[in-house]
């Protein structure tokens, strides 16, 4: 690009929305050239203030258009897509498993408060919301259950070091101001109070309408003295997330208190633990042993009148089941191997201790 040029785009000069003096001829350039069927939108003064800018461009059609140059609202409205704030190895230096990147906190904290408001962060992890809340002249307060996050936060917070904003409340901040404005304020006893917020970078706003109702907009003057009168009357957008800085000097973090409701304790023996406590754990390692006890003693116990029994008892080598007391005698039935893997099944009778098969009599253990 040639030097001294700028980029711009061609914008509409004309609205449907009728108005008292928006039907009228202007001319640019020996040439005349009317709204049409719709109607300018500022009057013959403000139309003059245009022109003396260089702010107007024919078209085609016979119709005007406005100049809006790339530089007269150098931002733009951010949206919900935020790129610039991943955390990599480019970005930022990852401490922790689940560390959310301070750039996205930051610019929620900004969106949503004020310097001097409180915040509230019941997932502290590695503090990077009481690290951003800090930085922003935020209060702050953060919650965790894990030690080792609470620990790895104050070392994060303690180790800062952060840039010094100018105050709007201190007499750095009212010089920038004034130097900002052009406007003196009067004079007042400063408290150097967060509250007031800062000093923060700013950015013209220009457009048609500020241009037309321009009163310094003459014939005559040169460019650098239109677009200084342009700056002067323009609309400022104020940018909260670029304060002013005061190179001198660097902020830390300020007081805080790390507390819990629970104190951790460490216990290794009996003698280190209060009477109470030891005295219950005895009672029920007592009661303990107690149960066992009554259970393996019930399941010891032979009944005084055994009933039928569905469960499988072996005498000697013979599985019996289904035992039955008859006759002072027990009835069951069962299997006996033999030689060579083969079984004989048939009805086993006897006294307790004693099995009979086939006549004979052999000695015998009860396997309940």
């Amino acid at each position: 690009m040639p030097t001294g040029s700028r980029l711009f785009r061609p914008d509409t000069l004309t609205s449907q929305s009728p108005r008292n003096d928006g039907q009228f001829p202007v001319k640019l350039k020996g040439a005349q050239y009317t709204p049409g069927r719709g109607f300018w939108k500022t009057n013959r003064e403000g139309m003059e203030r245009l022109i003396t800018a260089g702010r107007l461009r024919p078209t085609v059609g016979d119709s005007l258009q406005y100049v809006r140059f790339l530089d007269d609202f150098p931002v733009v409205k951010r949206n919900n897509f935020w790129p610039d704030g991943l955390t990599g190895s480019f970005t930022e230096d990852k401490v922790y498993v689940v560390q959310s990147p301070t750039k996205i906190v930051a610019r929620c904290i900004l969106m949503a408060t004020d310097p001097g408001d409180l915040v509230l962060d019941p997932t502290c992890g590695s503090g990077t919301t009481a690290f951003a809340a800090e930085q922003w002249a935020r209060r702050w307060i953060t919650i965790d259950t894990s030690r080792v996050a609470i620990a790895l936060a104050r070392t994060r917070l303690m180790a800062a070091k952060y840039p010094y904003y100018l105050l709007a409340d201190s007499p750095e901040g009212i010089r920038k101001e004034a130097e900002l404005t052009g406007k003196t304020p009067p004079a007042y006893k400063t408290e150097n109070d967060v509250k007031r917020g800062f000093i923060y970078n700013r950015v013209p706003h220009v457009t048609l309408k500020s241009i037309a109702n321009n009163p310094e907009i003459k014939e005559g003057m040169s460019r650098e003295q239109i677009d200084a009168a342009i700056r002067k009357h323009a609309d400022t957008e104020f940018l909260y997330d670029d304060p002013y800085e005061d190179n001198k000097r660097i902020r830390v973090t300020g007081p805080l208190t790390v507390e819990s409701l629970s104190p951790h304790r460490v216990l290794t023996t009996d003698e280190e633990r209060p009477a109470t406590e030891v005295e219950g754990k005895k009672a029920i390692r007592h009661r303990a042993v107690r149960d066992l006890n009554h259970r393996k003693s019930q399941s010891r116990r032979r009944p005084e009148h055994p009933q039928s029994r569905t469960a499988q008892v072996r005498f000697f080598g013979i599985l019996c089941r289904n035992l039955v007391a008859r006759n002072g005698n027990l009835h069951g039935e069962g299997q006996e191997p033999a030689r060579g893997g083969v079984s004989w099944p048939g009805t086993r009778h006897g006294r307790p201790g004693t099995s009979e098969r086939s006549g004979q009599r052999s000695r015998a253990r009860r396997g309940l």
